[in-house]
């Protein structure tokens, strides 16, 4: 089958989001989850509570090492945001970082024998939704399922991981996260308590009704403030 990959970004990286167009292609898609992960983010994220969407865009080998470049929306309290900040600038592994509001884009070091992790036969389709317990969520893709199990089995063998869900099915986008957030108080509430709660885990741990009660509002009126905020931040939840 032929396919066309189709991507559109602004050379402002904080003014845009990156959305790209894949026609008429079926892909090996598997979600996952990453138990209490032990990265240089999802440590942090669990030891000050906070959750992140991260997108790995680039990734270099030298000598021993990977370096990756990833782009990150942080969400929680601003002090646990602040906290996490200032502890990740300390880390040995992380050789880059800029911040701005809640976006980082950062360069971190990992051990050349994570490189089957970066395998370029596998997609992120999604952002990597990273949780307050330090739990790590993936949809990723493959063209071939034996490129998709190879990468499965690796993570099995390294990490704590649950397989949630592999299928083949025709994948017609996917979003990058929206660099420029411009959320309103009640948008980047309701988003918080969706990330915190396991809305976007799988299976979710929760309903749009149950979320609108714990806020003391509407159902309408959340679920209208969620959905705007997912449109700003991150497109892609829409299709679920």
């Amino acid at each position: 089958m032929i396919y066309v990959l189709l991507c559109f970004y602004e050379p402002d990286i904080f003014d845009k989001h990156i959305k790209c167009d894949i026609y008429l292609m079926y892909m090996w898609v598997a979600r996952m989850k990453i138990i209490d992960g032990k990265g240089v983010f999802g440590s942090r994220a669990k030891k000050f509570n906070i959750s992140l969407a991260s997108y790995p865009v680039l990734v270099r080998k030298k000598g021993d090492y990977l370096f990756v470049d990833s782009v990150s929306l942080l969400f929680g309290a601003e002090k646990n945001k602040n906290d996490f900040i200032k502890d990740l600038k300390k880390a040995d592994e992380v050789v880059n970082l800029e911040v701005k509001n809640d976006l980082i884009i950062s360069q971190v070091k990992d051990p050349k024998e994570l490189e089957p992790a970066y395998t370029t036969n596998i997609l992120n389709l999604e952002p990597v939704l990273i949780d307050a317990k330090g739990n790590n969520f993936y949809t990723i893709g493959s063209w071939k399922r034996e490129e998709l199990n190879k990468f499965l089995s690796f993570l099995d063998k390294n990490y704590e991981a649950n397989i949630l869900k592999v299928e083949k099915k025709i994948i017609s986008n996917f979003y990058l996260i929206n660099l420029r957030p411009e959320l309103t108080k009640r948008q980047k509430k309701a988003i918080e308590l969706a990330i915190r709660e396991g809305y976007y885990n799988y299976p979710r741990k929760t309903s749009v009704k149950k979320l609108a009660k714990m806020s003391k509002i509407s159902f309408s009126a959340f679920h209208a403030h969620l959905r705007k905020a997912e449109q700003k931040l991150l497109p892609v939840y829409l299709e679920k």
